[in-house]
């Protein structure tokens, strides 16, 4: 628990020491006195790192699900793209009638007193498909009606609220996870095969963005940073430094191309 602290802490003094880097680069292209340039780098410095964490800690505030129960979710809702609405509805039912009374009726399930009906298509569902399955289904008098789908838009969701004297609940592909396909455990298809091509360009980006790299990122940008101090025309290395920097910090702290490695002994 120690070594991970002092881990973090130096990782927080990296980042902290390459963002001011760049910060001073550009301001002391404007601002010819070192003293003014280095307030004013670290004031900026501060700012960018405060709202990072402002952001940082309000995303995981909000974060219920793991990262491999949010895979989990994609790949279940991407799986039912792909099949027609008679299979989406019976694996609905398949694992809905384990707990509750479930009816298959025309495209949607009547489940006790509720009506889930399920759309999922390629397209961001709109307030056209929450009208259309309420004018639907609005006659049996069901106490909810829940749309599941993959992504709806903020109008779905806003009409959805609006109407009156039936709840109506649009579930997106995460919150059905979390109030459906989890509780009833819904099956997890297996991990579709990517194409060699996709498969090709996560094996450069993996390589390129690798915290391995992160050094010869770092040698690369100071070397256009001192370039820049003694070249007339030197707006081009404060770019190419600035990028080369940026570089260095995502690929030192991203997460994606930086998977962590599990133990031998585990």
């Amino acid at each position: 628990m120690r070594v991970l602290r002092i881990s973090k802490f130096f990782d927080f003094l990296f980042g902290t020491a390459f963002l001011f880097l760049i910060c001073f680069v550009w301001t002391r292209y404007f601002v010819h006195d070192v003293w003014k340039t280095i307030a004013i780098s670290a004031i900026v410095t501060f700012f960018i790192i405060s709202v990072y964490h402002i952001i940082k800690n309000k995303k995981e505030s909000r974060k219920q699900l793991t990262e491999q129960e949010i895979k989990n979710a994609k790949k279940i809702s991407t799986n039912f793209l792909l099949k027609t609405k008679q299979e989406i509805l019976k694996e609905f039912e398949k694992n809905l009638s384990k707990k509750y009374q479930t009816k298959i009726k025309s495209d949607y399930l009547i489940i006790n007193n509720n009506i889930l009906r399920p759309i999922f298509s390629s397209a961001v569902i709109t307030d056209k498909e929450v009208i259309e399955s309420y004018t639907k289904t609005k006659s049996l008098s069901a106490e909810k009606l829940i749309i599941v789908c993959k992504n709806a838009n903020v109008e779905a969701k806003k009409i959805a609220n609006m109407i009156d004297g039936q709840k109506v609940i649009v579930l997106e592909e995460i919150e059905a996870y979390d109030d459906i396909y989890k509780p009833l455990n819904f099956s997890v298809p297996d991990k579709m095969q990517d194409t060699k091509k996709r498969k090709k360009a996560y094996d450069y980006l993996s390589f390129a963005l690798n915290k391995a790299r992160t050094k010869n990122y770092l040698i690369v940008a100071v070397f256009l940073l001192f370039s820049s101090f003694l070249l007339r025309y030197n707006i081009y290395y404060i770019i190419f430094a600035s990028i080369t920097t940026l570089l260095a910090l995502y690929s030192h702290f991203n997460t994606r191309f930086n998977l962590p490695q599990k133990s031998k002994i585990e």
